[in-house]
C-alpha cells in the first residue's frame, strides 16, 4: 500500500475511535445528550471518511494522468481533486468550529465569547470561499482558476495557520486568568497540547504544497502532501473530540485523571497566582475549618477526660 493511503487509513481509525470514545462518554457516561460541538465533531469524521474513500480513485487518476496527459484523465484529476478538497477543507472547519463551540461553553464574559463569535465567522466565510474557488475549476473560468492556483493555495495555506494559532491561543489569553474549575482548565490544556500537533502539520504542509496550474507536480511531491493532509485532518478531528472525553477517564481510570488535575493545580500555585480558582479555593477553606473542627473536639475530648 502507498504511504498516504497507509497515513490516511491508520489516522482515520484512530480518529473514529476517538470520537466513537467521546460519544460513548456524552450518552452514556455523562447522559447529557449530544450538543452542537459533538454534532459538528462527527460531521468532521463523516467527510475525513469521504476525503479517504475519494483518496484511492483520486490516486489512481493522479497514476494515469502521469502515464498518459490526455484530456478524459485530466478531466478525471480535476474531479476527484476537487471533491477530496472540499471534503477536506469542509471536515477541517467543522472539527475547528466544534472547538469554538467547546470555547462558548468555558466562560459567559463578553471579552471571551465575542473573539470566538468573530472567528467562527471569519472560519465559516475562508471555507466557503475555498470551496467555491474549488468548484470554478468545473465552470468557464476554469482555465483563469487554474492561472490562480499558485497564488490561492498559499494564501489558503498561510490563512489556514493564521486561523490554526488563532483557535490555539484564545483560550490562553481569554480563559486561563477567569475562575475557572480545575477540571476546565486542564480540558483547556488537553486542546492546547494536541492542537500545537495539528498547527505544526498545517505549517509543514504549507512548505511542501503543489500546484496544478503550470506544470504537473511529481508523484512523490502529491504523496507528502496528500500524507500531510490525513495527518492533519484527523489530528483536527481529535483535538476537538478530546475535552469531552474526560468525564470517560474520570469515570473509569480515576487516579490517572487525578494525578493529571493535581499536576494541573501545584503548577498554578494556588496561593499566590492571579490564575487561582474558585473550586481551589473552596477546597482550601474546607480544609481549614476540618481541620479546625478535629481541632475543637480533640480539646474537648481532654477536657472530659480531665473532668
Amino acid at each position: 500500500m502507498n504511504v498516504p493511503g497507509a497515513t490516511g487509513i491508520s489516522t482515520t481509525i484512530v480518529a473514529t475511535l476517538i470520537v466513537a470514545l467521546r460519544l460513548f462518554t456524552r450518552l452514556s457516561v455523562t447522559r447529557q445528550g449530544l450538543g452542537l460541538d459533538d454534532c459538528l465533531n462527527l460531521a468532521a469524521l463523516v467527510l475525513v471518511w469521504v476525503f479517504l474513500g475519494g483518496f484511492f480513485p483520486f490516486y489512481d487518476a493522479i497514476d494515469n494522468l502521469f502515464q498518459a496527459q490526455t484530456e478524459e484523465n485530466n478531466r478525471r484529476f480535476e474531479i476527484y481533486n476537487a471533491v477530496t478538497g472540499i471534503a477536506f477543507t469542509t471536515a477541517l472547519a467543522l472539527s475547528k468550529l466544534s472547538i469554538l463551540v467547546f470555547y462558548l461553553r468555558l466562560s459567559p464574559v463578553r471579552s471571551h465569547r465575542y473573539p470566538v463569535y468573530i472567528l467562527m465567522s471569519l472560519l465559516c466565510l475562508y471555507t466557503l470561499g475555498c470551496n467555491i474557488f474549488s468548484l470554478l475549476i468545473f465552470s468557464p473560468l476554469a482555465q483563469k482558476v487554474k492561472d490562480a492556483d499558485t497564488i490561492f493555495t498559499p494564501l489558503y495555506a498561510i490563512g489556514n495557520i493564521v486561523i490554526d494559532f488563532c483557535i490555539l491561543l484564545l483560550p490562553i489569553r481569554a480563559v486561563l486568568p477567569l475562575q475557572m474549575s480545575a477540571k476546565r482548565k486542564v480540558l483547556v490544556l488537553m486542546i492546547f497540547t494536541t492542537g500545537t500537533v495539528v498547527c505544526a502539520f498545517a505549517i509543514w504542509r504549507a512548505t511542501c504544497l503543489t500546484f496544478i496550474s503550470k506544470s504537473l507536480p511529481t508523484k512523490t511531491a502529491i504523496s507528502k502532501e496528500l500524507a500531510i493532509c490525513f495527518g492533519e485532518v484527523n489530528g483536527g478531528v481529535i483535538c476537538a473530540a478530546v475535552p469531552s472525553i474526560s468525564a470517560f477517564f474520570t469515570k473509569f481510570l480515576p487516579d490517572v485523571y487525578a494525578s493529571y488535575v493535581k499536576g494541573s493545580q501545584s503548577s498554578s500555585s494556588i496561593g499566590n497566582s492571579p490564575f487561582s480558582t474558585t473550586e481551589s479555593k473552596n477546597v482550601n477553606r474546607r480544609q481549614t475549618h476540618e481541620q479546625s473542627y478535629k481541632s475543637r473536639s480533640h480539646e474537648a475530648v481532654s477536657t472530659s477526660h480531665h473532668i
